[in-house]
């Protein structure tokens, strides 16, 4: 019987491709505490325990939020998941999987679907109970963080009351690898506009065919709607300022 059992390397591999987010550390420590059914094909878990909250549980919660908000927003607007996709421009199969939880999206991803919606990309994140203020200053400890499913990137907004403004600005720290998205380009609405200023570190974009290297002090400022990403190449985490006019994160 011994034989059939996967072993713990194996066994934390699978746990992570099936986004059950548990510790190799634990299932050491707590083996006896799984229930398991042998089939023929193997290993088949009955019941999962979690004993301390790592940063994947904390991923997990991230998604867990998005996942309900697009849910919602797109209820909320009467679209199918079919009409979401070809909006979003992605398959009728991915929504469902954003939607239960299964997969998380890339920051070019949550741009589409807020656009597909006709909402800002803020909304997946923003608190339903939060009042709108009209105060000017915005001190540097009240500014509201988005920390994407990734973990790679995060950004802080640098205005209250997006949808009063004309411009957008926001800093985003970008860990090394951390990207735009891996398979598709950002497209802002047409007429849109786009600044960036390196605050720290280096970052590389593309837009359409051209590479750019933009350095600590160097700034960027093109049309928003043409086709475009970004990824941090080097080793250190960088500081980004990125402006948008009009607001379309």
């Amino acid at each position: 019987m011994f034989q059939r059992l996967i072993s713990f390397n194996s066994l934390a591999v699978l746990f992570k491709r099936h986004a059950l987010f548990f510790l190799y550390t634990h299932l050491c420590a707590s083996f006896t505490r799984l229930k398991f059914n042998y089939l023929s094909s193997g290993l088949v878990f009955k019941q999962l325990k979690y004993y301390k909250k790592s940063n994947l549980f904390k991923n997990m919660r991230k998604i867990k939020i998005i996942q309900k908000k697009i849910r919602e927003l797109r209820k909320n607007k009467k679209m199918t998941i079919d009409q979401l996709a070809k909006r979003a421009g992605c398959t009728k199969s991915y929504i469902s999987q954003l939607e239960n939880g299964i997969n998380a999206p890339s920051v070019s991803m949550l741009g589409r679907l807020s656009e597909a919606l006709d909402i800002q990309v803020g909304d997946f994140f923003r608190n339903e109970n939060g009042e709108a203020q009209k105060k000017w200053k915005l001190c540097k400890t009240d500014r509201r963080t988005i920390n994407y499913p990734d973990e790679k990137v995060s950004s802080q907004l640098l205005t209250r009351a997006i949808f009063q403004k004309k411009m957008q600005p926001l800093i985003s720290i970008i860990e090394p690898g951390g990207t735009s998205d891996g398979s598709a380009k950002l497209l802002h609405p047409e007429d849109s506009e786009e600044f960036v200023f390196v605050l720290k570190g280096e970052i590389d974009f593309e837009i359409n065919l051209d590479h750019i290297t933009l350095q600590e002090g160097d700034t960027l400022y093109f049309n928003g709607d043409q086709p475009h990403s970004w990824i941090n190449n080097g080793k250190e985490t960088a500081e980004v300022l990125f402006v948008w006019t009009p607001p379309v994160w």
